[in-house]
């Protein structure tokens, strides 16, 4: 009986290999010949691809994943070649007043008059535009010179969706600089502005354009502006108003180069030493003793007050009892001013301690009036103009003696 062919069994893989296809014909035949059908030997274990198997799959993946790569690769490229940015050949200087920037030479120039240039693409896509602003945009900000609110509301004003403001300088200009956006006739544009002060006036640089590839070449625009700073050149002073010691003078002056007008004020003059004046006297008491007093430097011009200190004096001994006298004197009846010298003179006291002791006794010389005035009704009648007249003759001043009459009925 003819041997079969066996399987081929790998010891390492246990894996069961094919019959070989290189069986003889003989046992091809005569296994054919048998009735009995042959039952085939399965492999217990796993069945796991070959080494070669393992590296074609590896070598597919692979594959996959440089076509993704190279995928991507040209998407980006397409993309970045879509809004790839153009360089602008800025040969040509755009010159306004102190301020300049520069252009291409095959731009236009749309607007040119005394405060503003603008140059536009032949496309028309994208344009430049210089501008002198009025100095009156200043005037609701400290010393007429912008700050940061100046700037925020003037970009605000621009693009409220402006990007961030970013300090900006131009020789002796400095300003800000920020990114902006707007819509002109449906139309979407992009790009800078820039703001700086020359000394005198905002100026405004604004580079924009609709088309994307030129957003960079916006920003060179801006890279090239320059702008001098403007120092006035001022001719002679007018005085418009003089400067006194109470107020404050005007003058103006007009620049030769600008034509603006300036005005400054003239500072107040110094005030002039006058006199010293009591404005509250030394107050004595019967004893002699003293309570300062005030004095007071006026301006010999204005007549303002400049000046206080206190005031006092050193009281001698005459003066002392010349004052005691005075107030022994008041204590029992009625003296004018000049009455109660006269008395302190005829005790011997001089003319100086009698005023002295007359002028600090503290005594009201209207209510003196009124006390001499009762008195003498008491011990006889008078007429009005009588009692008056006895009443000045006692030393009393017209006012006085009036209002002692008064003080009694007359």
């Amino acid at each position: 009986m003819p041997e079969r062919n066996k399987p081929n069994i790998n010891p390492e893989t246990s894996e069961v290999n094919p019959i070989s296809e290189t069986a003889s014909e003989t046992d091809k035949t005569s296994s054919s010949q048998n009735d009995i059908e042959k039952p085939q030997i399965i492999s217990t274990q796993p069945r796991d691809c070959t080494e070669e198997s393992k590296k074609k799959i590896k070598t597919k993946f692979k594959i996959l994943i440089a076509i993704g790569i190279l995928f991507f690769f040209a998407i980006a490229i397409m993309i970045i070649g879509a809004t790839a940015q153009k360089t602008l050949d800025l040969d040509t200087k755009g010159e306004l007043k102190n301020a300049s920037f520069y252009y291409p030479s095959d731009w236009n120039i749309s607007v040119d008059d005394e405060n503003t240039l603008q140059v536009v693409s032949p496309e028309k896509t994208s344009s430049a535009l210089l501008t002198i602003m009025d100095e009156s945009l200043l005037d609701n900000y400290p010393s007429n010179r912008p700050n940061d609110s100046f700037y925020n509301e003037f970009a605000d004003g621009v693009d409220k969706q402006h990007g961030e403001l970013e300090d900006f300088s131009v020789g002796e200009c400095t300003g800000k600089r920020f990114t902006c956006s707007f819509n002109s006739n449906n139309v979407s544009l992009r790009g800078e502005c820039a703001v700086v002060f020359d000394g005198a006036k905002p100026v405004v640089i604004t580079a924009f354009s609709s088309d994307a590839t030129y957003r960079d070449a916006m920003s060179d625009i801006i890279d090239s502006f320059y702008c001098y700073y403007h120092k006035h050149s001022l001719n002679d002073w007018v005085v418009d108003k003089e400067a006194s010691c109470t107020e404050e003078g005007k003058k103006h002056a007009a620049c030769t180069e600008c034509g603006k007008i300036i005005e400054e004020s003239i500072p107040k003059l110094n005030h002039t030493e006058g006199e010293w004046k009591i404005t509250k006297d030394i107050s004595i008491s019967s004893n002699g003793t003293v309570t300062p007093g005030t004095e007071t430097l006026y301006c010999s011009v204005c007549g303002n007050e400049m000046n206080t200190r206190a005031y006092t004096i050193e009281v001698t001994t005459s003066q002392k009892n010349a004052l005691k006298k005075a107030n022994q004197y008041l204590s029992y009846t009625a003296f004018s001013y000049t009455g109660l010298i006269d008395q302190l003179e005829f005790e011997g006291f001089s003319t100086e301690d009698s005023t002295f002791a007359a002028s600090h006794c503290g005594a009201d010389w209207d209510k003196q009036a009124e006390k001499k005035a009762k008195q003498y009704m008491n011990y006889s009648a008078f007429s009005r103009s009588g009692l008056i007249n006895q009443l000045e003759y006692e030393g009393f001043t017209s006012e006085q003696a009036a209002h002692g009459a008064d003080s009694v009925g007359l």
